[in-house]
């Protein structure tokens, strides 16, 4: 706006200057047109010494908090830049909730930076991309373009919480028993018991020394010399998302969440929790196994690239069906937020109500084998 009115300022002074054969007028015309080709010659001045890159590529970071970018400016120039501006796109996977804006800045001589904050609404994995770069002239007359193509990926994962679990053990002679009745088995289950030694953030539960917990006030956990590797297997059965519906990116969102909480309630009672689903890349069951909060990450990290737009054809569920139906013990969990055992229900989630499912809800899980809990 300020160069479209600073064009017509110049062809009105022409105007008076020539009606009027007005020298002074004619003077301040030449001046504002030899103004206007300084400062083009200022904006590519300006263009061809600043550049701008991204501090990070690629970093990860918890929902619901503010993720700090930060972008290094090289000003190679003479001259302080006063004026530029910043093209950021956000996107989450495969260009779901698109968002596109402004920043601007300005740079002294040197290397200096610049910082934004992306909020961390979802979990999965934002692409943030700085498609260009315009610099202006001081009085923001004249601006260039200068194109960047810089990206990071920034990804977006739960906060850590576990559903509260109790397993309900099938007997030898097919009673059911509480998990907590069978812990007279923890030297056959878990290995030869060790020592005892106090409790730390994010020992699993399993191993807490119940008796001399009560005894002394204080937390203690057992310590084996060898843990038997007992893992639980999960089939995670994605092909009811659609990416054209319009709260896609809340459903994964509560998928994700859901998926982590169940896994690391599952690491409390179990040494390993094996993940499946079906890749359309791989054409086939991929699996990943979990064994603590890093390789769970681990896990969601991959399940964020996934590209759902290939997830089990027809010809493909036939696969799943028959390998699931050859699992002993088999837990699921579909997009649709239902979590099973076997062919039953254990419970189906809401999106609107997940938070206080997790944390306040205590789920009982029937048929579990004697040799996993």
């Amino acid at each position: 706006m300020k160069n479209f009115a600073f064009l017509i300022f110049i062809l009105i002074t022409f105007y008076a200057a020539g009606m009027f054969q007005y020298q002074p007028l004619m003077f301040l015309f030449v001046l504002e047109c030899v103004y206007l080709v300084v400062m083009l010659f200022q904006v590519h001045y300006f263009k061809r010494n600043l550049s701008l890159s991204l501090l990070r590529r690629h970093d990860a970071t918890e929902k619901g908090t503010n993720y700090e970018c930060i972008c290094k400016v090289h000003n190679t120039g003479k001259l302080p830049v006063s004026r530029f501006g910043l093209r950021v796109s956000f996107s989450y996977g495969h260009k779901i909730g698109s968002f596109k804006g402004n920043l601007f800045a300005g740079s002294d001589c040197g290397d200096s930076s610049i910082q934004f904050q992306i909020y961390a609404k979802y979990c999965g994995l934002i692409e943030t991309k700085i498609k260009w770069l315009k610099v202006y002239d001081y009085l923001s007359l004249c601006s260039m373009k200068k194109y960047l193509g810089q990206e990071m990926m920034l990804a977006v994962f739960p906060r850590e919480r576990a559903l509260h679990l109790v397993f309900e053990v099938l007997g030898e002679n097919g009673t059911m028993q509480m998990e907590h009745q069978t812990m007279q088995n923890t030297k056959n289950i878990y290995g030869e018991f060790s020592q005892s030694r106090e409790y730390h953030p994010g020992d699993p539960t399993r191993y807490i020394h119940w008796n001399l917990s009560a005894r002394t006030d204080q937390i203690w956990v057992r310590e084996y010399g060898q843990e038997a590797d007992f893992p639980v297997s999960l089939l995670l059965e994605l092909d009811l998302f659609d990416l054209s519906i319009p709260d896609i990116v809340e459903r994964m969102d509560a998928f994700y969440e859901l998926l982590s909480a169940l896994i690391l309630g599952l690491l409390q009672h179990v040494s390993e929790v094996c993940v499946y689903w079906y890749d359309g890349e791989e054409a086939g069951l991929v699996s990943a196994k979990v064994k603590d909060t890093a390789e769970c990450r681990k896990l969601l990290h991959r399940l964020f690239e996934v590209d759902f737009l290939d997830q089990e054809p027809e010809e493909a569920k036939q696969l799943v069906c028959d390998w699931a139906a050859e699992q002993e013990y088999l837990l699921r969990l579909n997009s649709g937020l239902c979590w099973y055992s076997g062919e039953t229900l254990i419970h189906q989630f809401s999106e609107s109500n997940l938070e206080s499912e997790i944390d306040d809800q205590i789920y009982q899980i029937g048929g579990v084998p004697s040799w996993i809990s």
